[in-house]
């Protein structure tokens, strides 16, 4: 019997919401991690995005939740009031949407990140497999190499234009 691995496929947020996917990379030899959001519409056009390399010294999961809260950070810069939030690390996601306060090593920065939710008019933070989550991963790998730390991004990146393309075909289907 030969096993159908089942593809997970990005997904459009519903009307009227902005979907933000994060991930972050790391290169824990060099101490420098990668940040990738991207924003999309309901049509799973481009918005936004940004990248942002960090030289520190952090977990893989500390990377992580670096990225939600620059996703949701950037959610409030660019003056989104509905967004989902979506990322590949499920240990994060669980801990934002969790009603207990967190006390891990990063607890400080869940509970901010949790605060700034709070302060939109509807968010959503859900977890995804890699799958869909391949132009935030790869924005997040590419930002490991900026000579710059941070870049706002207001036309698609080449290095996600392909995935971006295809995912916004695939969604209109």
């Amino acid at each position: 019997m030969i096993e159908v691995e089942e593809r997970i496929l990005w997904q459009p947020p519903p009307s009227g919401m902005v979907k933000l996917n994060w991930d972050a990379a790391v290169d824990a030899k060099e101490k420098i991690i990668g940040l990738g959001i991207v924003g999309r519409d309901e049509k799973g056009s481009f918005l936004a995005a940004l990248s942002k390399q960090m030289r520190t010294d952090i977990s893989p999961v500390g990377a992580e939740i670096y990225a939600a809260l620059h996703a949701v950070q950037f959610c409030i810069e660019q003056c989104y009031s509905k967004a989902w939030f979506e990322g590949d690390a499920l240990q994060v996601v669980k801990e934002v949407n969790s009603e207990l306060p967190c006390e891990s090593m990063h607890g400080h920065l869940t509970e901010a990140i949790k605060e700034h939710l709070q302060g939109l008019n509807q968010a959503i933070l859900t977890h995804t497999r890699r799958e869909a989550n391949a132009a935030a991963h790869e924005l997040a790998v590419e930002a490991r190499t900026h000579v710059i730390d941070t870049v706002r991004w207001t036309s698609i990146p080449p290095c996600i234009c392909c995935i971006v393309r295809r995912e916004e075909s695939l969604s209109s289907l």
